[in-house]
């Protein structure tokens, strides 16, 4: 149970870090 929880925790900070990666390129395209 705890490396199924620890997968799918690994997987929502990627996918968070992945959208924040993608605003940041996104702020660096429109403003910069």
């Amino acid at each position: 149970m705890s490396d199924n929880f620890f997968d799918q925790s690994t997987a929502a900070v990627g996918t968070i870090y992945t959208i924040i990666a993608l605003a940041i390129i996104g702020g660096i395209l429109m403003f910069g």
